[in-house]
C-alpha cells in the first residue's frame, strides 16, 4: 500500500508540473528586456562590458524567450527532473522512500520566487543553473570514480561545471565546496587529488571572469542609485549583517514558514527515533518561539522587528535578532548531537547548511538586497532542504517512512496554493 501510494505522489508531482507549464503566462520586467534583446557577439560582449558575466544565461534566455514553446516543454523537463536528480545524488542505496522525500522538497519549494522578475529569465538562472549543478556533482562523483583520468565521465562533468559556474553565487560556492572536499581528501589519503584540483581550477577561473567583469562593477553603480542609495556609504561588516539578520528573518519568520518547520520537522523525527530527551524538549522550544516569532510579524511591520539602516538604534530589534540567531544555533546543536558518531556526515550536514546560507548572505553586497526579492534565496532554500533530508536519514527507516509519506500528501495543499498564486 506504502509502495503505490508512493508512486501516485510522484505521478501527481509530474502532473501537476506539467499542468503549471502549459498554463503559466510570461512575465514582464526582465523577460520583456530578453525579448528585446538579440543574440550576437556584440550584445555578449556589450552584456559583459556594461552589465554581467552571466553570457551563458543570457544566452538560453533570449533564446527561450523567443520559443516559448521550446521553454514550457524544457521547463517541465527540469522541475520533474529535480527530485529525481537530488534522489540519484544524495542516495546511493536507491530507495524508493528516500525519492519520495526528495518529491517532499520540491513540493515544499515556493515556485512565486520564480516570477519576481520574469518567468522565462528566473528560470533559466536560477532554477536551470541549480540543475547544472546537481549534474555537475553526479557527474563528477562518476569521474571520480573512474580508473583513467581522461574519460566521458570527465567532459560531461567539464560541460555542466561550466553551465553551473556561470554566475556570481554558483563560482563562488562551488570554488569554496571543491577547495573542502580537496583539503579534505588531502587530509584522508595525503596525496593531492588531481581529478579534484582540474575542477577546482575550472570553478576558480570561473569566479575571477566574474571579478574582473567591467560590467559588475558598472551594474553595481547603476543599482545603488536605483535601489538603495544609501549602500554606498555601508562597510563590508555591515553589508554582511544586513544579509544575515533578513536571512534569519526570512525563515524564522512569516515569509518562509514551509522551509524550516520541514527542518524541525525532520530534527524531531530523527530525534524521537534515538531517544535524544534533551534534544526534544529544544525543539519543541525552538518551534514554540518559531510559531510566537510568527505572530509576532503578522502584527508587527516587518522593519521594526530586525535591524537595518532605517532602525539601528531600536532595541525590539536587536532582542529579535538575538532570538532568530539563538533558535539557529540550536539547531546546529542537535544537528552536532544527532551526528556525533559520524563525523563526516555531521562535516557534510553543516557544510551543506551554512553554504546555502552564506549563498544568501552574500547578497547583503548587493545594492540589490531588497530588490531582488526572493529569487535570491533558492540555493539556499535547497539547501535547507537537503540539510532536512540529511536529517531525516538518521531517523529508522521504518518508524519514519509512513510519517514522511503522510506528510507529503499533506504538503500537496501548499504546493498547489503555490502553483495556483504562480500562475495568477
Amino acid at each position: 500500500m506504502v509502495r503505490k501510494l508512493q508512486i501516485i505522489n510522484l505521478l501527481l508531482f509530474s502532473l501537476l508540473i506539467l499542468y503549471f507549464n502549459y498554463a503559466a503566462g510570461l512575465s514582464n520586467f526582465d523577460d520583456g528586456w530578453a525579448e528585446s534583446q538579440g543574440i550576437s557577439w556584440d550584445s555578449v560582449a556589450n552584456l559583459y562590458r556594461w552589465w554581467s558575466g552571466r553570457v551563458i544565461a543570457y544566452v538560453l534566455q533570449v533564446f527561450m524567450i523567443h520559443h516559448t514553446l521550446v521553454f514550457r516543454i524544457m521547463n517541465s523537463a527540469v522541475m520533474i527532473a529535480m527530485p529525481f536528480l537530488t534522489w540519484i545524488l544524495l542516495d546511493r542505496s536507491r530507495k524508493l522512500r528516500n525519492l519520495t522525500v526528495c518529491v517532499l522538497l520540491f513540493l515544499l519549494y515556493d515556485y512565486t520566487e520564480m516570477r519576481t522578475a520574469g518567468i522565462v529569465t528566473t528560470y533559466v538562472t536560477y532554477y536551470w543553473g541549480l540543475l547544472a549543478n546537481i549534474l555537475f556533482y553526479i557527474f563528477l562523483r562518476q569521474y571520480l570514480k573512474a580508473d583513467s583520468g581522461i574519460n566521458a565521465h570527465l567532459f560531461t562533468a567539464i560541460a555542466a561545471g561550466i553551465i553551473a559556474f556561470n554566475s556570481e553565487i554558483g563560482s563562488l560556492l562551488n570554488t569554496a565546496i571543491l577547495s573542502a572536499f580537496l583539503i579534505a581528501d588531502y587530509c584522508d589519503r595525503r596525496a593531492l587529488n588531481k581529478k579534484l584540483l582540474l575542477m577546482l581550477l575550472l570553478a576558480a577561473l570561473s569566479l575571477a571572469f566574474f571579478l574582473t567583469c567591467p560590467g559588475l562593477r558598472n551594474r553595481s553603480m547603476s543599482e545603488t542609485v536605483t535601489w538603495l542609495p544609501e549602500f554606498s556609504s555601508f562597510t563590508p561588516v555591515y553589508k554582511f549583517y544586513l544579509g544575515f539578520s533578513e536571512t534569519l528573518l526570512y525563515y524564522f519568520g512569516d515569509r518562509r514558514p514551509a522551509t524550516m518547520l520541514f527542518l524541525l520537522g525532520a530534527l524531531l523525527i530523527s530525534a524521537g527515533n534515538r531517544v535524544l530527551r534533551k534534544e526534544l524538549a529544544a525543539i519543541y522550544v525552538v518551534m514554540i518561539l518559531f510559531c510566537l516569532s510568527g505572530f509576532a510579524i503578522v502584527n508587527s511591520s516587518p522593519d521594526g522587528l530586525i535591524v537595518n539602516f532605517s532602525n539601528a538604534g531600536c532595541l525590539k530589534a536587536y532582542l529579535f535578532l538575538a532570538f532568530l540567531l539563538s533558535s539557529f544555533l540550536f539547531m546546529v546543536l542537535i544537528i552536532c548531537r544527532l551526528f556525533e558518531d559520524n563525523p563526516r556526515m555531521l562535516l557534510l550536514t553543516l557544510m551543506v547548511m551554512l553554504l546555502g546560507i552564506l549563498s544568501r548572505i552574500v547578497v547583503g553586497f548587493s545594492p540589490t538586497l531588497y530588490a531582488s526579492a526572493t529569487r535570491t534565496f533558492m540555493y539556499c532554500d535547497f539547501a535547507l532542504l537537503v540539510t532536512g533530508y540529511l536529517v531525516l536519514n538518521q531517523a529508522k527507516p521504518q518508524a519514519s517512512e509512513r510519517s514522511m509519506l503522510l506528510i507529503t500528501l499533506l504538503a500537496y495543499p501548499y504546493f498547489i496554493r503555490n502553483l495556483l498564486r504562480h500562475l495568477n
